[in-house]
């Protein structure tokens, strides 16, 4: 096996790994991975010491003049950045001990780093003030801020600051910076710093490239949909007219396996993410059953503002059986089964739905018959078939920028904890 398909199946049994972690019970935030922060083998040339001898934090008082304006700012959670706030007048800021931050100051919340909330100061706010809550940190020689910014998003980054965070509860634990300053970190000669700084701005880069792409994708899809579903047609019907509502659920004997469907199992897209086999006597009664090629729509909110639902195929032995949460659209002709999902689909349908829902707060249902009667164009059969090709052609190019996306994300963070946990490899690799 040669090195590359070596890294690639690394790469892809830390991606399982991680996966299975997430899917794990956890005490610890998401935007942690759960474990004891541990360094392996210190790569060759490399300084093993304490992230205190290469950062230091900076304090600088902010007197807070009445009638000036102050741009304050927040740290996202799971490392998304600094980002502005308000700005405010002096004297409407309730908390009076404030500091500047600069441009290229490392930025911790001390509230929320457990969350992953850090980042570089943009220099777009270089002067904004910051609470107490929150500490500035500064290099001192030997230190890249671009490689500490990656660095930042490496486990051992952020298992060494949630062991140095104490409290009762994940939401209100505290920073401890003098303890987290103690924590050993690996850090590489300058030179090699900036080679691997340059390589992740590179994956970075072409991941803002891919969520770019998926953005333009769906605003273009959007319009798609508008034209093709909202705008033609000789004349206008109803869902009615072409699929049955709510059919009466199939006949399936006790022994023989079906895909159970709970509401989690479809997912906000139209996809069903979980196909899990069930004898039917398991089950038991009270669901609702659907077949192959139905439309499931969610009909609670906010499963349904939200979009669950969809087109269900695959299903074991062709009949499934899930929430009675869900109202099932079942196609006259097999035809106009995509035709229906990209109905249902679609952000427009959904608000008009939103009209029509009724019962209590938190219990509010879209009754049947908004969907029976939800106005559609009829254009012919045939016609309506080529509309459903084309969504169904723009919903596989976003599928292919999203595992694109996901692919990047992937075989970036693996690298990265890789390269920061004495793993190590080459800067190389990082390209």
């Amino acid at each position: 096996m040669s090195a590359s398909e070596t890294l690639a199946t690394e790469i892809e049994l830390d991606n399982e790994t991680e996966d299975a972690a997430s899917r794990a019970v956890s005490a610890y935030p998401p935007s942690v991975q759960p474990g004891i922060p541990k360094l392996g083998r210190k790569p060759d040339g490399w300084t093993r010491a304490p992230i205190g001898e290469f950062l230091e934090p900076v304090f600088r008082p902010a007197k807070l003049a009445d009638d000036e304006r102050y741009q304050l700012v927040t740290a996202r959670r799971s490392r998304g950045g600094i980002v502005p706030r308000e700005v405010l007048f002096g004297r409407d800021i309730r908390t009076k001990t404030q500091f500047f931050v600069k441009a290229d100051d490392f930025l911790i919340s001390k509230r929320q780093i457990s969350h992953g909330a850090c980042g570089i100061v943009p220099p777009s706010l270089d002067s904004a003030v910051v609470s107490n809550e929150y500490v500035a940190l500064k290099p001192k020689a030997g230190l890249d801020m671009r490689f500490l910014n990656h660095l930042s998003h490496s486990v051992y980054f952020q298992q060494t600051c949630f062991h140095s965070s104490i409290g009762v509860h994940v939401e209100k634990l505290v920073f401890k910076l003098e303890d987290w300053l103690e924590w050993e970190f690996d850090i590489p000669p300058m030179a090699e710093q900036l080679h691997l700084a340059d390589a992740f701005d590179s994956w970075d880069r072409a991941i803002r490239g891919a969520n770019q792409g998926i953005v333009a994708k769906l605003c273009r899809k959007a319009e798609i949909t508008r034209q093709l579903l909202h705008e033609g047609g000789e004349r206008n019907g109803r869902i009615g007219d072409i699929a049955e509502i709510n059919p009466r659920s199939p006949h399936v004997e006790p022994e023989q396996l079906v895909t159970f469907v709970p509401m989690d199992a479809m997912s906000e897209d139209g996809r069903l993410v979980r196909n899990e086999a069930r004898r039917r006597a398991a089950i038991g009664s009270g669901y609702t059953g659907f077949i192959d090629d139905d439309v499931l729509v969610a009909k609670i909110t906010p499963c349904f503002e939200n979009g669950k639902g969809g087109h269900v195929f695959g299903l074991h032995s062709g009949v499934g059986f899930g929430s009675t949460e869900f109202h099932v659209l079942r196609a006259h002709d097999k035809r106009d089964v995509r035709f229906l999902h990209h109905h249902v689909m679609a952000r427009a349908f959904r608000k008009n739905g939103e009209r029509y829902m009724t019962g209590s707060a938190g219990q509010r249902r879209v009754p049947a018959e908004f969907i029976e009667d939800y106005r559609v164009p009829l254009m012919d059969a045939g016609r309506r078939h080529r509309a459903a090709t084309i969504l169904d052609a723009a919903d596989r190019e976003i599928d292919l920028l999203q595992q694109e996306l996901r692919c990047f994300t992937h075989q970036k963070r693996a690298l990265m904890q890789r390269l920061f946990s004495g793993d190590a490899l080459t800067t190389e690799a990082a390209e």
